[in-house]
């Protein structure tokens, strides 16, 4: 084999070990990013739970009209942990799975 074919051989090997670097890469930001946003929605979990308790603090002092924004608020909670615990689309941002040791220490707390 002549110089410039050896030579023409080894880039066409490094150009196609860069490429698939590139899509390691591509796959491990997006791993990274489905799992931020697994944190922010727990986060956000947080926060659904304070308002739930304000809501049933309503509701157990008399004021029935906050029972049925009480019940959609549950049911958020509930949709939001399975997505969680699932992974998957919500409204409009793909969540990571979580691993079930992380998800059942999260609901021990």
């Amino acid at each position: 084999m002549k110089i410039v074919s050896k030579a023409y051989l080894l880039i066409g090997i490094l150009i196609l070990a860069a490429g698939f670097n590139l899509f390691l890469l591509y796959q491990d930001d997006t791993s990274n990013l489905a799992t931020s946003y697994s944190i922010i929605r727990a986060g956000d979990v947080k926060v659904m739970v304070e308002l739930i308790s304000s809501l049933a603090t309503s509701v157990a002092s008399g004021n029935l009209e906050d029972k049925i924004k009480l019940q959609n608020e549950i049911d958020d909670i509930e949709f939001t942990l399975e997505k969680i615990k699932n992974g998957g689309d919500l409204n409009g941002q793909e969540l990571g799975k979580i691993h079930h040791h992380y998800y059942q220490i999260t609901i021990k707390f």
